[in-house]
C-alpha cells in the first residue's frame, strides 16, 4: 500500500491508500457529499447512486486515501469499454476540505495505476472543464492529452420550441434498450462516457426513453433521465432529419420530466448538425469542457 504523509498547522496526518472494495456504498457517497459540500451544484444523494450506476463505478478498483476509518480524499473509477480499448472513467475525484492542498488526489492517482494495468485496464479518460486551467495543467503534466472538445447546453423547459410540425405517419411512443441500440449508428459523433450506449444500457431502469416510429420501424429516439433534466442521447435517422422529428422526442421527453429545465451535456464541438439542432430549439450553449485520456 502507499501511504503519503501530510503535514498540518496541528501535527502531522498520515494517510494511507487503498481501494474501496470493502467500503460500504454509502460511506462512499456520505465522502462524495462531504467533499463537494462546498461545490457551486448541489447532489441529491439519489443523483449520485443513478450517476455511479450509469459511469460504471467499480469499488475494487476505486480507490481513496484513509486518515483511520475516514475517508480524506478519493477517487471513483468506472470501468468499462470505450472506443475498443478496456477503460477505466474518473466518475468523481474528491477531498475532504480539511484534508486539501496536500497532494491527496495526485498520490492516489499513481497508486491506481499499477492496480488498473493489473486489472487489464489500458487507457484511463477524464474529462475537465475548459476554464480549469490550473487541473489542465496538472493533467498535461501527468501524461493527459486532450482527445475530444466538448459543448453543453441546457435550458428551462417552457422556453423551448418544440412545435414543430412533424410527419403525420410518424408515431411517438415509448421505446427500450433495443431501440436505443438501433439508433446507435444514426449519431453522427461518438458520444461520451456517461452518454454511451453502455452507460445507457446500465442505467436504463431509472431512464426515460421515447421512440419514433414510421409503421413499426424506429427512425428515431431520445434517452433522458426524468430526475436531472439530462438527455443523454437523441438520434434521428439521416433520411427523416429536418422534418420536425427531433422536436417532438424532445417534446415527448420533456412532458415526463421531473425537473423544469433539460441540459444537453458533451456534444462533440465539431458536430454542426447537432449543434444547429439545438440553437434551432432555443438550448442554450453553457460550459464546455474537454476530454483527456492517456495509456496507462
Amino acid at each position: 500500500m502507499t501511504t503519503g504523509n501530510s503535514d498540518m498547522h496541528s501535527g502531522t496526518i498520515k494517510t494511507e491508500i487503498r481501494s474501496l472494495r470493502d467500503i460500504e456504498p454509502e460511506k462512499v457517497i456520505d465522502a462524495f457529499e462531504e467533499a463537494f459540500s462546498d461545490y457551486a451544484v448541489s447532489f441529491d444523494r439519489r443523483e449520485i447512486k443513478a450517476m455511479l450506476v450509469r459511469r460504471g463505478f467499480c469499488r475494487d478498483l476505486s480507490f481513496a486515501a484513509f486518515d483511520g476509518d475516514r475517508i480524506a480524499a478519493f477517487t471513483l473509477n468506472g470501468i468499462g469499454v470505450y472506443d475498443g480499448d478496456k477503460t477505466a472513467y474518473d466518475c468523481a475525484t474528491g477531498t475532504i476540505a480539511s484534508y486539501r492542498g496536500r497532494g491527496l488526489a495526485a498520490a492516489i492517482f499513481r497508486h491506481s495505476l499499477p492496480e488498473l494495468r493489473r486489472a487489464g485496464v489500458s487507457r484511463y479518460l477524464l474529462e475537465v472543464l475548459q476554464t480549469n486551467t490550473p487541473a489542465i495543467a496538472v493533467y498535461r503534466k501527468n501524461g493527459f492529452g486532450i482527445c475530444a472538445e466538448y459543448d453543453c447546453y441546457n435550458q428551462s423547459i417552457s422556453a423551448l420550441n418544440l412545435d414543430r410540425p412533424y410527419p403525420e405517419e410518424i408515431g411517438i411512443r415509448p421505446a427500450g434498450i433495443g431501440e436505443v441500440e438501433k439508433m446507435a449508428d444514426a449519431a453522427d459523433f461518438m458520444p461520451s462516457w456517461q452518454n454511451s450506449l453502455e452507460s445507457v444500457s446500465r442505467g436504463i431502469e431509472g431512464l426515460l426513453v421515447k421512440g419514433a416510429y414510421a409503421g413499426e420501424r424506429c427512425v428515431g429516439c431520445c434517452v433522458a433521465d426524468p430526475l436531472t433534466g439530462d438527455i443523454t442521447q437523441i438520434a434521428v435517422d439521416s433520411g427523416w432529419r429536418r422534418r420536425g422529428i427531433g422536436s417532438a422526442l424532445m417534446k415527448a421527453v420533456s412532458e415526463d420530466m421531473k425537473s423544469d429545465r433539460v441540459k444537453v451535456l458533451n456534444i462533440d464541438t465539431q458536430c454542426r448538425s447537432m449543434s444547429g439542432f439545438l440553437k434551432a430549439i432555443n438550448m442554450a450553449e453553457g460550459l464546455k469542457q474537454f476530454a483527456m485520456s492517456r495509456e496507462i
